[in-house]
């Protein structure tokens, strides 16, 4: 059996070729006379080809998570479920960030297709048949776009007030999501959560809460894709941390393996972005704060601009388990601090010696979780002022979450009380 091709694309400019050889593995060969940019920190421009230990976590991390959604698109394209690139030859034709996957004979249509008229009623069931049936298909018939994460969700393009399906290989620039089934009102706590965040003045996702012909979900713009003033959409290169530091996704978790925020912090120090480091670590500290338990090494990303510096692209995926009445093996944090993943345990301690370990100053970080725990109540109630619950069941997980973040933040400030 003869190799297979993928011609892959960064920003509509051809950077290198993906080789699946006849045993099955996969590689990366840059051009040599292509543009001078990384398709990944894990991957860096080189002549000689990328082997599967590097390829295959990057390839991976372009697609669901969740496996019914990858035996679907198998199914659907006459794909092979557990081969990224056989999947990506179905679906690479709009991923995260500015990486585009197309067979050698159809390179030049990296830009073509269409975009088709779709009613809020119709994305509302679209979005209820992946709520009430765990309908696996996230894509309709037409679109080849990919995105990663376990949780369901729809990509569409947003133009002119209007919502359109994109097929073929036009960018989307919007993800909508119904929120986790099993955990209630997930998507409006994920919305508030964002919303809080930004009100302490962190960049995030552009979120809203819309109802969709009786299916309420959060709204997304992607921030991997800029309009310009003529409608016009340009891909914007990103990878999650994960991608950036070769890990798997199904080790996405630092307890199974996966980063650990001192990873991350050597990642962006080598990377000479020293106020990132403290921006990664604000985040620590404001989803330790909010229980946000599941920001993992895929939920955060790194953007990589056509010129100047990577730096790391807005949050997302920020939502809280408070509502939840977890018990002690959910208050688990996706990574550790100091010795310690519940966040009920977490000390002033095991901050001092997360700053140790990864030296920060540590003056700058108590400042830091001080103000962040002083001010993180009222950021919540100015984004439930601007994001209001509209159905009991958000009231009830409105006033659950702002109690707990209250009961949490008081927490954290009686370390700063004197004895």
């Amino acid at each position: 059996m003869s190799d297979k091709h993928l011609v892959v694309l960064l920003s509509g400019e051809r950077i290198g070729t993906l080789t699946e050889d006849n045993l099955g593995k996969h590689w990366f060969a840059y051009d040599l006379d292509g543009p001078q940019r990384n398709l990944s920190l894990s991957m860096p421009r080189r002549r000689q080809p990328w082997g599967p230990d590097q390829v295959e976590p990057f390839l991976d991390g372009l697609l669901p998570d969740n496996q019914a959604a990858r035996n679907e698109i198998a199914r659907h394209y006459d794909a092979v479920t557990g081969n990224a690139f056989s999947l990506l030859a179905a679906v690479g034709r709009d991923c995260a960030g500015a990486v585009q996957f197309l067979p050698p004979d159809k390179a030049d249509e990296f830009d073509e297709g269409a975009l088709i008229p779709v009613s809020e009623s119709e994305i509302g069931a679209r979005l209820r048949s992946l709520i009430t049936s765990r309908q696996p298909s996230w894509q309709a018939r037409g679109e080849h776009w990919s995105l990663a994460g376990a949780q369901e969700k729809i990509a569409l393009q947003r133009r002119g007030g209007h919502w359109f399906q994109a097929t073929g290989a036009i960018p989307t620039t919007h993800i909508i999501k119904p929120g986790v089934v099993d955990l209630k009102c997930q998507a409006y706590n994920e919305v508030l959560c964002l919303a809080a965040v930004r009100e302490l003045g962190l960049p995030t996702a552009s979120t809203d809460y819309v109802d969709f012909a009786g299916t309420p979900a959060l709204v997304s713009r992607r921030w991997d894709r800029l309009v310009s003033r003529d409608g016009s959409v340009v891909r914007l290169h990103q990878e999650d941390l994960c991608q950036a530091l070769g890990v798997s996704p199904a080790a996405k978790y630092q307890s199974e393996g996966g980063p650990s925020p001192g990873d991350v912090i050597s990642l962006l120090r080598s990377l000479l972005l020293e106020d990132e480091i403290w921006l990664f670590v604000r985040a620590l500290t404001v989803n330790f704060l909010l229980g946000a338990t599941d920001a993992h090494a895929k939920n955060y990303a790194i953007i990589h601009p056509e010129s100047g510096r990577p730096r790391l692209a807005p949050f997302y995926d920020i939502a809280s388990i408070y509502p939840y009445a977890p018990g002690p093996k959910h208050r688990k944090l996706a990574m550790k601090i100091g010795s310690r993943y519940n966040y009920d345990q977490i000390e002033l301690r095991h901050w001092l010696a997360f700053a140790e370990v990864n030296k920060l100053d540590p003056s700058v970080l108590t400042a830091q979780i001080y103000l962040d725990a002083a001010d993180l109540p009222a950021a919540l109630r100015s984004a439930l002022d601007k994001n209001p619950p509209r159905r009991d069941d958000e009231h009830t997980l409105a006033s659950t979450l702002t109690v707990a973040v209250e009961s949490q933040c008081a927490r954290v400030l009686n370390w700063f009380v004197d004895p």
